[in-house]
């Protein structure tokens, strides 16, 4: 396997890399050029021979499936609260995956400095997320399995994008990329604790939008308070509240949060599916009476 570079100012294929946006432990993302339709884009990179230092075989798979998911699932859906792919390449050493660039930043970002979002902001953020999710679901039967404050970002013009796909499952495929387990080989669930499901915690295999639905609702508790619903130090400690419904009241917490939004959360929020919101329609029925 030959040491494929990646650095400002270097082309591949018809993008020429800018900056840096962000680098992890398989990979990086830059901001790029793309030569052809002269746009700007983002471009995931995956180092393919820190991969193959992977000492576990099924890991490096997991982490090309991941990958690969992240691609296949995001290029069927065109929608403007989706994040578009539009290019990917899995050949010899060089993958990547080509994407829509995106002028703004993450949920996440906006609560590390401590912002706090008006209840306008609010309901816009919860309206178009759940548009983008119930979109994927209704067209495809794609359930994203990690909606976290990370993986909302924000545009410049407050337009909501879904990004990273990489855990995202159809339920109706036959495809083998999609047959990664939902444990890891350490038995821990796929997904982030704080944000995820009982069901999805448990390693359930008969999840479906409704998994989507409860980390929305954990997401927007957190965008109402700064605050994680479930803050526990390890994951069994989360599960455990999570099953126990031991969140701190929003209204607790802000006396501004309309009773009616208070309650569409906490509703999201049900541990057993059978009680917890069963539609996206029912959710955005909901956010509109509460915006009037």
């Amino acid at each position: 396997m030959s040491n494929v570079v990646y650095e400002t100012g270097s082309t591949i294929s018809h993008f020429r890399l800018g900056q840096i946006l962000g680098r992890g432990g398989m990979g990086a993302v830059f901001l790029a050029e793309d030569l052809t339709l002269s746009r700007p884009v983002a471009i995931k990179f995956m180092n393919r021979e820190l991969v193959a230092q992977q000492a576990n075989p099924q890991l490096r798979e997991n982490i090309e499936q991941r990958f690969i998911r992240e691609a296949k699932s995001a290029a069927v859906i065109n929608h403007p609260n989706l994040a578009q792919i539009y290019e990917a390449n899995f050949d010899s050493d060089t993958w990547f995956i080509a994407m829509e660039f995106i002028d703004g930043a993450s949920i996440a970002d906006h609560l590390e400095k401590n912002s706090v979002y008006t209840v306008p902001q609010i309901i816009g953020i919860a309206r178009q997320t759940v548009s983008g999710l119930k979109f994927a679901w209704d067209s495809y039967k794609i359930i994203h399995r990690d909606i976290k404050p990370q993986n909302i970002m924000i545009t410049t013009n407050d337009i909501i994008k879904i990004v990273d796909l990489g855990l995202a499952k159809p339920m109706n495929t036959t495809d083998e990329n999609y047959d990664m387990p939902e444990l890891t080989n350490a038995g821990v669930p796929i997904g982030t604790p704080h944000y995820m499901a009982p069901e999805q915690a448990t390693g359930e295999t008969s999840i479906d939008h409704r998994t989507d639905i409860y980390a929305v609702g954990a997401t927007l508790y957190e965008v109402c308070t700064g605050q994680k619903a479930f803050p526990g130090a390890t994951a069994p400690m989360i599960y455990m509240a999570q099953i126990q419904k031991k969140y701190e009241p929003i209204e607790s917490l802000r006396d501004d949060i309309p009773a009616e939004l208070c309650e569409l959360i906490y509703d999201m929020l049900e541990p057993e599916r059978t009680e917890r919101i069963g539609s996206y329609d029912e959710v955005l029925q909901r956010l509109a009476v509460i915006q009037g």
